[in-house]
């Protein structure tokens, strides 16, 4: 919301957090992304909760992981969990479009940007709006009206084990066709396997590196790999000669400057499309 923050006190972001088990909408404004401000705004809304979460998933971002929003969730006994894929947080994304689509409307509404003096109104329409996913409006959601899942030591199907070849789900953008491709051109390796409801995965790239986060059965693919197939490269980045042999440095589609590797420059395949 940066670019509205001339009309609105200087309000650059909204800090938005979702409770997973009634879809209440929490929003706090801030000014800027500093520790203090996020800490102080997690604890503004602890305290509307009237109760402290086991989990928060976030990003990585570096609002979350610095000393004040540390200590403060170290204070309530709260564990930070950021996944890896591309695909986290899916709940609080969908609720954040939804959060701007209102906001766009109102400043349409009445000719002007300035939407904080609104907000709180649009917030509070949103939590009473049924929510799709629970099919209740989240303010009438009261404990017990969803069964919670407990561990009993069965596990679901387990699709994947290790040694698997697998890519990974890959986050569409907002215009993207149903139809492209929704998985990461790079090839992962399945490294262990957690069973249980629902089952998990850890992965590494294919020269062994951890990949961070865990992975859901429907967040991976498997395929078919060969170290000595032929694949697309992106761009040749440097050229050598070494030994009388020709080589070149290039960087592979879809995977990052980790994977570049020389190759003979003989072994490079030009198509004429």
């Amino acid at each position: 919301m940066s670019k509205y923050k001339t009309q609105n006190d200087s309000i650059t972001f909204l800090l938005t957090v979702i409770d997973i088990y009634t879809r209440i909408l929490f929003v706090r404004p801030l000014k800027a992304k500093g520790g203090a401000g996020v800490a102080a705004a997690f604890e503004n809304i602890f305290n509307e909760m009237g109760m402290t979460p086991h989990i928060v998933f976030t990003d990585d971002g570096k609002e979350f992981y610095n000393t004040h929003v540390q200590t403060l969730f170290k204070k309530h006994n709260v564990s930070l969990v950021s996944p890896k894929n591309d695909t986290k947080c899916g709940v609080v994304e969908r609720v954040n479009r939804t959060l701007k689509t209102r906001l766009a409307k109102y400043m349409t509404h009445v000719y002007k940007h300035r939407y904080i003096d609104a907000l709180p109104k649009v917030v509070l329409g949103i939590n009473n709006s049924v929510n799709r996913g629970i099919g209740k409006k989240p303010v009438e959601v009261k404990l017990g009206d969803f069964p919670i899942p407990i561990p009993d030591g069965k596990t679901f199907k387990i699709k994947f084990k290790i040694g698997d070849h697998v890519r990974l789900a890959s986050k569409r953008g907002l215009f993207d066709k149903g139809y492209e491709q929704g998985w990461t051109t790079e090839v992962f390796v399945v490294s262990k396997v957690m069973p249980g409801r629902p089952v998990t995965f850890n992965v590494v790239d294919t020269n062994g590196e951890k990949v961070e986060g865990i992975f859901y059965t429907k967040e991976l693919t498997k395929c078919t790999y060969r170290a000595d197939g032929t694949y697309r490269i992106e761009s040749v980045i440097s050229r050598r000669t070494r030994r009388g042999i020709r080589e070149c440095l290039v960087r592979w589609e879809g995977y990052t400057a980790a994977s570049d590797s020389w190759v003979p420059e003989s072994a490079i395949l030009h198509l004429d499309l």
